[in-house]
């Protein structure tokens, strides 16, 4: 019923929004595109939902997604992110088994992109980077949930640790690079970036040009 509405409500290309509305309108496209590429790429979108949240409540609501599945809490979050993929590994019968949450998106970090944008018009140019970020999430989707899939608790700890290090590692080489584009080049060259893409097909270069247009 609400989807109707916000549709209904947005039926002119020109319009101009406020702010509560321009949030609205832009879900709502999200949620038009999640749905598209779950049935692209064989996900099941209630199994893996896309929740919305914000900087101030992303912990709590990713806690919540937790909770549903009878997953305890986590102390901290990346926000930094546009969109968090949500896996969690569990001892079952002495192997671990890769439980998925799912997606959280933070709005806020979102809206940020669209401060300039008041119109459905300027808004919709934007679309196709958005669909760019939530295919790549839909990439984690894909991947991580095979990544610790029956290893042993050792076996899984030591990937982790090895992991980190070499993520730590590179992005304090990014540290002091300004540049998007080139930022972005050297992040998603990380292990767990660069299987995301390659899963569903997105380029080095189509992900940093997504990055660079949405910073510019």
């Amino acid at each position: 019923m609400l989807l109707d509405v916000l549709r209904n409500l947005f039926t002119s290309r020109n319009q101009k929004l406020n702010w509560f509305n321009k949030r609205a309108y832009i879900e709502n496209k999200m949620r038009d595109q999640w749905v598209e590429l779950c049935k692209e790429f064989n996900i099941n979108p209630i199994q893996c939902p896309l929740v919305f949240s914000d900087t101030k409540h992303l912990l709590d609501d990713a806690n919540k997604m937790r909770a549903a599945k009878g997953i305890g809490k986590r102390n901290e979050i990346t926000l930094s992110a546009f969109l968090v993929t949500m896996h969690v590994a569990i001892p079952v019968n002495g192997r671990m088994h890769n439980e998925l949450i799912g997606i959280i998106c933070n709005m806020t970090n979102v809206m940020s992109k669209f401060e300039h944008d008041f119109t459905t018009e300027e808004i919709d140019k934007k679309i196709p980077l958005l669909r760019t970020l939530i295919k790549h999430e839909i990439g984690h989707v894909i991947v991580e949930g095979s990544v610790y899939e029956g290893k042993t608790m050792t076996a899984m700890e030591l990937l982790i640790k090895e992991t980190c290090s070499k993520e730590t590692q590179t992005l304090s080489k990014l540290k002091g690079i300004n540049d998007d584009y080139e930022f972005a080049k050297g992040y998603f060259q990380l292990k767990r970036e660069s299987m995301a893409n390659e899963a569903v097909g997105i380029s080095l270069e189509e992900i940093c040009n997504t990055y660079a247009m949405l910073n510019i």
